[in-house]
């Protein structure tokens, strides 16, 4: 319950400071987190992201189209989509339900990405459910296997922290884009635009 907690806790503080955040006037401490209504054992409804209606685009063109265009460009230096057996619509028939991704997907983004798990600032992590994020921290090897519950709850996750995750609110606090609002706070991110910029 801490790690779960630490993850909708501190997402909800960067939705406070996020003025795009469907919570952004909504403070969450863990001691409400914990009081929160038990919906699965152990999600609570904290944990679960916002059913949100809206719409969003992101425009990828050329790099040296981006150039001419009033906003700094943010190269795309990988991207990566998997699908095993069972898996769709969502990862409920995976043989690993302990990972959310295989080793060999995450493996070749950061591949061919020429950049390491230890080179990134900050990450942006699909989070439908709380319990997404830490799986994704191992996965993606920004922590060490079994590493997430102390990664999460000495709140790493958060301003300052060794790895900043979902500066937005994420999923779960500043609204179901069904995670193109976490591309586009990573462009803020680079940029240096984010309301919650580390």
């Amino acid at each position: 319950a801490e790690m779960l907690g630490s993850v909708a806790v501190v997402q909800r503080a960067y939705a406070n400071r996020n003025p795009r955040a469907l919570l952004h006037d909504r403070e969450l401490t863990m001691e409400q987190y914990l009081a929160g209504r038990m919906i699965c054992d152990p999600l609570r409804i904290y944990d679960l992201c916002l059913e949100t209606d809206g719409a969003m685009a992101l425009v990828i063109t050329s790099r040296e189209r981006a150039r001419s265009l009033r906003k700094p460009p943010v190269d795309v230096l990988a991207a990566q989509q998997f699908v095993h057996p069972g898996s769709i619509p969502m990862l409920l028939y995976a043989p690993d339900t302990w990972r959310m991704v295989p080793k060999l997907a995450s493996e070749r983004l950061f591949e061919t990405a020429g950049v390491r798990a230890d080179e990134i600032d900050v990450a942006m992590i699909y989070d439908a459910t709380s319990v997404m994020v830490p799986l994704a921290l191992e996965d993606f090897g920004f922590v060490k296997p079994g590493g997430a519950h102390e990664f999460l709850t000495t709140r790493q996750n958060g301003p300052g922290g060794r790895l900043p995750t979902n500066t937005h609110g994420g999923l779960l606090s500043e609204g179901y884009f069904h995670g193109l609002n976490s591309i586009a706070e990573a462009a803020r991110q680079i940029r240096g635009e984010s309301a919650n910029q580390d």
